[in-house]
Order: C-alpha cells, then sequence, then structure tokens
C-alpha cells in the first residue's frame, strides 16, 4: 500500500508490481497531479541543491545515469511520450551574482568529473540564438536533460494501472491501521484498506500521518508556480532548442513548441496553506525574470498556469527507508526539488528493501532518526 500518487509513488508502485507484489495507491487528489506537476522537469546530474547537502549526490549522480533506459522503458510500458530531451542544459549568467553561481557549479561538475564547459556570451548565443543582451556568459552542461513533468505523471500513473496496480482517486487517508508496533494497512474517509506494508509517499502531507517519531513542522510544503506559454517565433520555429536558466528562473521547451518556464530560486516559498491557484503577481515576476532571459517572449500568449507544493525537509535532504517504531511503515517524501531525478532510484532501492528486506547503505544519509522531536 503506498500512500500519495505523486512521481516517487507511483514509480515505487510499478516497480513493485514488475516484481510482481501486490499494490494500491492511495491518492487525496488525482496520479499524477502532486507537486511534479508544476515542476521543470530538469534531470540534473549535481542539482544546485547539492551544494549544501552533498550527501544527495549518492543518489542524483547514478539516478541521472539511469534516466535514459528508465525513460524508453516507462514510454514502452505507458504508451506516452515523455517529452524527454537530452540536448544539455545551458545555465545563463545575467550580472556578477549570477556569475558566483556558475562559478561554484562549474566546480562542483569538475569535481564529479561531469562534462560541463564555460561559454563567452558569444558562445551562448551560438547554442541559443533567442537570449538577449543581458547575458554575459553561460555554463553548458550537455549531458543534462529534461522530461515533460505533466507527462512523466500521466505515463507513470498508466504504466502503473496496465502493470495491474489498483488507484483510489480523491481518497484521503486519515489514519495508519496498527496491531501493536506493526502497520497493517489505512483508515480512508471511507474505507479501510490492509496491507502488510505501507509506503508514506504523500509528499508535504506526509507529516501528518507519519508516526510520533517524526514531528509535524518537519515536513512542510513549499510553493511553486509554473507557467506553460506559446512559444513559436514569426516563422512558427520554437523559441529554443535545449534548456535554459539562470539562478532565478528556468526555461524548458515542450514537444509541441510550446515553453514552460518558472521560478528558480533554491528555495521556493514555504506555503502557509495547500492553496493552489497561481498568483498573478508571481506569473509577473517569471515573465519579467524570462523577459531579460529570453527577450522573444515578451508577449506571449500563456496557455496554463500550475501551482504545486513540493514537501521540504528543513535539511534539505528527502526521507527515505523504514520506520523506527512501526514495523511495515517505509518512508519516500521530502525530495523537494529532486523527486523527478530521484524517482526511479528510490523506487529502485525501496522495492528491494520492501520485498527482499535489502538495505541500500547509502539509505542511512536520509532516516527517519534525524527527524525525531527533541
Amino acid at each position: 500500500m503506498i500512500i500519495g500518487g505523486g512521481v516517487v509513488g507511483l514509480a515505487l508502485g510499478w516497480r513493485l508490481r514488475q516484481e510482481g507484489a501486490c499494490v494500491s495507491i492511495v491518492e487525496r487528489g488525482l496520479c499524477g497531479r502532486s507537486a511534479g506537476w508544476a515542476s521543470a522537469g530538469l534531470l540534473q546530474a549535481a542539482p544546485d541543491v547539492t551544494a549544501k547537502t552533498p550527501e544527495l549526490l549518492a543518489l542524483t549522480l547514478p539516478a541521472h545515469r539511469a534516466w535514459r533506459d528508465f525513460a524508453r522503458e516507462l514510454e514502452a510500458a505507458s504508451g506516452i511520450p515523455l517529452g524527454y530531451g537530452r540536448r544539455g542544459l545551458l545555465v545563463a549568467a545575467l550580472d556578477e551574482s549570477d556569475d558566483a553561481v556558475l562559478d561554484a557549479r562549474e566546480a562542483r561538475y569538475r569535481e564529479h568529473a561531469l562534462p560541463v564547459e564555460r561559454l563567452t556570451a558569444t558562445a551562448a548565443r551560438r547554442k541559443e540564438w533567442s537570449l538577449g543582451p543581458s547575458v554575459r556568459g553561460a555554463l553548458w552542461l550537455k549531458e543534462d536533460a529534461w522530461v515533460n513533468a505533466a507527462a512523466l505523471g500521466m505515463a507513470l500513473t498508466e504504466a502503473f494501472r496496465r502493470a495491474g496496480g489498483r488507484t483510489f482517486e480523491r481518497e484521503t487517508v486519515v489514519e495508519l491501521e496498527r496491531d501493536g508496533s506493526r502497520v497493517t494497512g489505512v483508515r480512508t474517509r471511507s474505507r479501510r484498506l490492509t496491507a502488510p506494508h505501507v509506503v508514506l509517499a504523500a509528499g508535504a502531507w506526509s507529516a501528518r500521518l507519519a508516526a510520533p517519531e517524526i514531528s509535524l513542522e518537519s515536513i512542510r510544503p513549499s510553493r511553486g508556480q509554473a507557467l506553460l506559454l506559446e512559444s513559436r517565433d514569426a516563422r512558427g520555429a520554437p523559441l529554443l532548442q535545449r534548456a535554459v536558466s539562470t539562478p532565478s528562473v528556468w526555461a524548458v521547451p515542450q514537444n509541441d513548441g510550446a515553453l514552460w518556464a518558472g521560478g528558480a530560486k533554491e528555495t521556493p516559498e514555504l506555503a502557509s496553506s495547500y492553496d493552489a491557484e497561481p498568483r498573478a503577481e508571481t506569473t509577473g515576476r517569471i515573465r519579467d525574470s524570462l523577459e531579460r532571459l529570453i527577450p522573444g517572449t515578451r508577449g506571449l500568449e500563456l496557455r496554463e498556469a500550475r501551482v504545486g507544493h513540493p514537501p521540504r525537509i528543513a535539511d534539505g535532504l528527502p526521507l527515505l527507508g523504514p520506520s523506527a517504531l512501526l514495523a511495515g511503515l517505509v518512508y519516500a517524501t521530502g525530495h523537494f526539488k529532486t523527486g523527478i531525478v530521484l524517482a526511479p532510484e528510490t523506487a529502485r532501492m525501496l522495492a528491494s528493501l520492501i520485498l527482499r528486506g535489502e538495505r541500500d547503505p547509502r539509505l542511512g544519509s536520509f532516516g527517519v532518526e534525524r527527524l525525531r522531536p527533541s
């Protein structure tokens, strides 16, 4: 039983079904439409969050390498194109503070022998002609990639169902069912569901259901907003060929010619509620930053604005592995900005733990012990 039908819960459910386990997913909304719905979908080997949380590199580096094969497997299993693009990420600098961010990222990529190239403004525009005059240089991360986050959620849902998994949508889990110190299932507002293992992958809602070993404040919702823009130029050609970003904004081309864009702050604002309504002022900030990077986006038609609430833990690390108090309870939450890139790796590690009792040594850095109330 998995609580949460986001990309992490769905990837784990699909992997468990591939290995023959009986799996159900309970989702408070619609499967595939949670935090990742408003994500950039960037697949980075060493994302910026690893600058302060280097432990994450033990997961992001192998996950990044495995993503191409995972994408092929998922597209074949679901019949849904993922919009997977491996044409590299161009990280641009617009001022001196951006230069410092690029310096740090370049050093991190070189430290781990990842392909990286520093480009002049002229060289950056040779790769992306639409970059504006404010661009003073860039990093070329040629093996970084991206995926259409919405398509990923739909594909994982379809693959899981085709593999025989059951989904209970628009069902809110209100309590874990227990027999002494063992979890035995979940209770929703309308039913009881039994299971020998329960995976808590409910994102920002996870702390409400966790064992007492986690305080309610341990996992907080952040708030991210992204825009889908019409993005063809006067000749009908897409404005971008590859993903581009600065420390304040990202832009990712979509297969249909649209442009997916959002804020790129390392820490999106903490949400005081789960309000999913787009904010006009946030839309304005994203568009202003985007126009500085890509002037041709000025005046582009807005197709859609989406809001997501990625779960964030104070130390910046996800919560992965077994509960220390309740046998049969496993955590898979708090991925913040790394949920999409880490979904296949999280699924692989936790499927081995649940089915065979094999505990990957890397899980030690992400265990529940660090979140116990003082």
